[in-house]
Order: C-alpha cells, then sequence, then structure tokens
C-alpha cells in the first residue's frame, strides 16, 4: 500500500491536473486531499493557492502560498506567486521582498 506521502503526491498531481483544465473546485478539493495526507506538501499549497486565486479568493489564495514558502523556502515560483498577489492586495513593499527573492 502506498505510503501518505505517495497517496499525497497523486492527489497533487490530480490537483495539477484540475487547474490546467479549469476544474477550480476540484482542484481545490485534490490539493486539499493532498494536505491532509502531507501537510509539508508546499506544492498542494501552491495548487490550492493558484486555485484560489483564480477564483478571487486572494486572501485564502495568500494564507496559503505563505504556508508553501515556510514549507519550502527555496520554491522560487511560490515567492513569484505571493508577489503577484501582495500586489493585487496593493501590499507594494512585501510584493517587491518577494520577487527580488524569487530571482
Amino acid at each position: 500500500m502506498p505510503s501518505p506521502t505517495e497517496q499525497a503526491r497523486v492527489h497533487e498531481d490530480a490537483a495539477n491536473r484540475e487547474l490546467s483544465e479549469g476544474y477550480l473546485d476540484q482542484a481545490i478539493a485534490e490539493a486539499t486531499h493532498a494536505i491532509q495526507l502531507d501537510p509539508n506538501s508546499a506544492q498542494a499549497y501552491v495548487f490550492r493557492a493558484e486555485a484560489y486565486r483564480r477564483l478571487r479568493q486572494l486572501d485564502r489564495s495568500l494564507a496559503d502560498v505563505t504556508r508553501a514558502v515556510e514549507l519550502d523556502p527555496g520554491l522560487f515560483y511560490a515567492h513569484m506567486h505571493r508577489a503577484v498577489l501582495h500586489e493585487a492586495l496593493g501590499m507594494f513593499d512585501p510584493a517587491i521582498a518577494d520577487a527580488t527573492r524569487a530571482v
């Protein structure tokens, strides 16, 4: 039987597919399942954050992408995602800081 971490990867992949097809609620459900199986999965938080962003739920998106950065500070695209969110929320100094960390 696959480990919880391996099962989480399956749900992360499903979340990514759902995102690419525009099924945002399903992407959120798959990413949430992945997070339940592996709470340390930065990638699952990024996928869910992107779905929330597309649904214009910016506060939820920011919370998830911030958690992803906490879990994996080297995940450059999480910093870029967070920079875009900060900018959209009018938080320009944190946006610049995140964009700088990403490069």
